[in-house]
């Protein structure tokens, strides 16, 4: 990419730092934290459990596809960090992938935009959008991307949310329409168009990470491993989930359904209840899985990530039936879409 984006957004990046300093890194950790995965992570299951199920699944969808289309673009695009470019900057997070285009500016388009769509009331797209902009700029004060990533961020988080809420009926109303073994089929296939399109994307990427970049890096977090921004975690973690979520809730729909509603405790209680289970599948099997940059490292994680997705969309509201903490609801009913 043309070294002007780098070097004007160098500047930007330093003013942001220089003009706030040290004294804005805790609020924009904050600010930034729910842009990440681990917040959704934590949030989307309760939503999920405990709040609105159409919505939870909604989000968790537009969540795992943005990631997917998030890692494939950065290794297409395989432009540094700002604090890989250059050691004038001090980055406040650590971070390992590409730069463009930012995932939290990407994320929060995408998946805060879907919340806003879905209560479709003026001021929750006000107070939605500012936190969209907010979650980005928090990007540039922590000196981990520059502003060509958060804006590209935006640009394709809001091309994925207006994409989704075109085709989400027509879809849904194609699926409805195929028997259940073909449903799973067509889930577990758009996870591996996933996994393809990362793989080309890795093909098409840089043949090798700068020395420099790599040497900046270190210096900014000598205690880290160095960084490896063309390894496919994220790729792979994103179509295992899609695919355990998708099943899951496929399953469920064809067993039962799942109906939210019931006294606050029961609503309250759902929710460390299956979280067990999502630490379990997500910590525990981290710890026997091997890591690495290989076949059977990425296979295995898109195994542990599978369970989880079809945990939090199955296996947890069936364990809520069994505690009679949730009811069933009547298969017959569809799920709402987004207006």
């Amino acid at each position: 990419m043309n070294e002007f984006f780098f070097e004007t957004g160098l500047e930007i990046v330093l003013f942001f730092q220089r003009t706030f300093g040290e004294w804005v890194a805790t609020p924009s950790r904050i600010i930034s934290f729910i842009g990440d995965e681990e917040f959704f992570l934590l949030v989307l299951p309760l939503i999920y459990w405990s709040v609105h199920s159409a919505l939870g699944l909604r989000i968790g969808f537009m969540l795992l596809l943005s990631n997917g289309v998030n890692g494939i673009f950065k290794l297409v695009f395989s432009t540094p960090r700002p604090f890989f470019y250059s050691t004038e900057v001090q980055p406040l997070t650590f971070e390992t992938s590409f730069g463009i285009p930012s995932g939290h500016a990407q994320n929060a388009a995408a998946v805060w935009g879907v919340v806003a769509a879905f209560f479709n009331k003026t001021w929750g797209w006000i107070l939605l959008v500012s936190l969209i902009i907010l979650i980005g700029l928090s990007r540039l004060s922590l000196g981990v991307h520059f502003p060509i990533d958060v804006l590209a961020g935006w640009a394709v988080g809001f091309a994925l949310l207006w994409l989704v809420i075109r085709l989400e009926k027509p879809v849904l109303s194609w699926l409805k329409n195929l028997p259940l073994t073909m449903r799973l089929i067509t889930a577990f296939l758009a996870s591996l168009i996933i996994i393809f399109f990362g793989l080309f994307a890795r093909s098409l990427a840089i043949d090798e990470i700068p020395a420099t970049w790599i040497a900046n890096a270190a210096q900014a977090f000598p205690d880290e491993a160095p960084i490896n921004p063309l390894r496919l975690d994220g790729i792979f973690t994103s179509a295992g989930t899609l695919f355990g979520l998708a099943s899951g809730a496929i399953l469920l729909q064809a067993y039962s359904g799942f109906e939210v509603s019931g006294p606050w405790w029961k609503r309250l209680a759902r929710y460390p209840i299956g979280m067990i289970g999502v630490i379990l599948l997500y910590f525990g099997l981290s710890e026997v899985f091997p890591r690495g940059d290989d076949t059977l490292a990425y296979s295995l994680r898109y195994l542990r990530y599978f369970l989880v997705g079809i945990w939090v969309a199955a296996g947890a509201p069936l364990t809520f039936f069994f505690l009679r903490l949730a009811s069933p609801r009547p298969a017959q009913e569809d799920i709402q879409t987004i207006n």
